[in-house]
């Protein structure tokens, strides 16, 4: 099995700080102080939390991590973070095997310790321990809200004892349209903790639930391949990236029984093509084209308006990033929209295949700037088109005091960038595949998730 860690580092002040072969983990960042430290906390999945500092690594494709910061190690594949509005406590999710939830108890302490649903002995999955990659506190940090992935529901924790509370599926009958094969994303808590906001990547939808009745009571579509979520300071607006370009369709004729005979021996169409656009007859089959792939149903950022928090109305929909080209060297695949965070004055937005940020207006209907994330300049780290070579990754994002803090996955590191000049300030290097960020209550402590924490470790049977 995979040991994979999570770490969180304390970081001070400022100064550039860029360390290109450091990898995954979560991370707790201390901006009060000077020179930049950083304290990682990383949880092996069979041991007991053991803080560690000058944590070094070579990982399995050859690059070496140096994380600033306490290392403290977590269950296998963590991904997301949430943090208890108080500061005491953060939780963080683990995808991989066995599923777990780690809970940290004073989590930018110098002693913070780890307790992991199911236990440290787990050595097969707990079906009563569903995660997936989002979850959330109240807003008096009684309840803890986890996403459950292919399972369709959310399930509420109490924080005081860890009991199960609930779960509150999505699959429902809303407006007399019923729903299935619900896969739930993440979810956001409104600020008076009455209404929770739900992507169901199943369905390409957001589903509203009364938090109080535990009960759906609203779902109105997204664009292609939901994928981040975030509110607006005020509570007034949700804002929804969607990742994805296509909604695709089975291929006509085809049975499930005898694909081979029934289905299609090749891929229809090329893409982007007037074929994929439009449809083409395939090996007898007449295939339904995709449209048009750059519209803004997906790549895209979407907007609405929650101030009637049960009835969400969608008010503006942005496409990001350049255009999906056919012409040799353009771009493919679409910008690819994943983290979203939003403040005041605008909203972020982090486009993984442009290895850039993108700054949003509050209502979501204008791009004010975008900022490149290399850390490489010059031609010889440039394209034949003279664009910065792609790898940076970034993710999740969060914001604080007029500075937006990037996940780089690509690079294992994470960005600072001055929220108003959209200036690059740093990059803090982190562990192997950086997923989620997020800040103490008090703005002192970055937290970073490292999904791969530092490789591969002893095999334990």
């Amino acid at each position: 099995m995979l040991i994979l860690r999570c770490a969180f580092f304390k970081v001070f002040d400022s100064g550039h700080f860029f360390f290109p072969n450091s990898h995954s983990q979560c991370i707790l960042v201390n901006m009060s102080l000077r020179p930049v430290l950083a304290a990682v906390l990383t949880l092996f999945a069979a041991l007991p939390a053991l803080s560690q500092t000058a944590v070094e690594a070579i990982l399995p494709n050859g690059r070496q991590i140096r994380p600033a910061g306490t290392w403290v190690p977590l269950a296998p594949y963590p991904f997301a973070i949430a943090v208890k509005p108080d500061g005491t406590e953060a939780a963080v999710p683990s995808i991989g095997f066995p599923f777990a939830l780690n809970v940290i108890a004073h989590p930018d302490s110098a002693t913070p310790s780890v307790r992991r649903l199911p236990g440290l002995d787990a050595r097969e999955n707990d079906p009563n321990i569903e995660v997936h990659a989002g979850l959330a506190y109240s807003p008096d940090g009684q309840i803890l809200y986890v996403a459950t992935g292919n399972s369709g529901k959310i399930t509420l924790y109490s924080t005081a004892d860890w009991h199960q509370i609930a779960t509150i599926p999505l699959d429902s009958t809303v407006g007399g349209a019923a729903s299935t094969g619900s896969f739930a994303v993440s979810v956001l808590v409104s600020g008076d903790g009455h209404t929770l906001y739900v992507l169901d990547q199943g369905n390409w939808r957001i589903v509203v639930i009364d938090a109080v009745e535990h009960k759906v009571v609203a779902a109105i579509p997204t664009g292609a391949y939901p994928f981040g979520q975030a509110l607006s300071p005020d509570g007034n607006h949700l804002y929804v990236t969607n990742i994805g370009l296509f909604e695709y369709s089975t291929v006509p004729g085809a049975k499930k029984e005898d694909e081979l005979a029934t289905g299609l021996r090749f891929p229809p169409f090329g893409y982007p093509s007037k074929e994929a656009r439009e449809g083409a007859i395939v090996e007898g089959h007449e295939i339904p084209g995709l449209g048009p792939e750059n519209t803004d149903r997906g790549s895209s950022l979407w907007t609405y308006d929650i101030q009637e928090q049960a009835q969400p109305k969608l008010t503006a929909k942005l496409r990001l990033g350049d255009p999906i080209t056919e012409l040799k060297g353009g771009q493919i695949g679409g910008s690819a929209p994943t983290g979203v965070t939003a403040g005041p004055d605008a909203i972020y937005v982090s486009l993984a295949h442009q290895d850039a940020i993108a700054k949003v207006s509050t209502d979501g209907t204008r791009v004010l700037g975008q900022t490149q994330l290399s850390p490489f300049t010059g031609e010889k780290f440039e394209d034949a088109q003279h664009r910065s070579l792609r790898g940076v990754m970034p993710s999740g994002l969060a914001l604080r005091d007029d500075k937006l803090y990037v996940a780089e996955s690509g690079i294992d590191a994470v960005a600072v960038l001055d929220a108003q000049s959209m200036q690059l300030i740093e990059h803090i290097p982190a562990g192997w595949n950086p997923s989620a960020v997020a800040l103490s209550p008090d703005g002192k402590t970055l937290y970073i998730v490292n999904t791969k924490g530092k490789g591969a470790g002893p095999q334990r049977r």
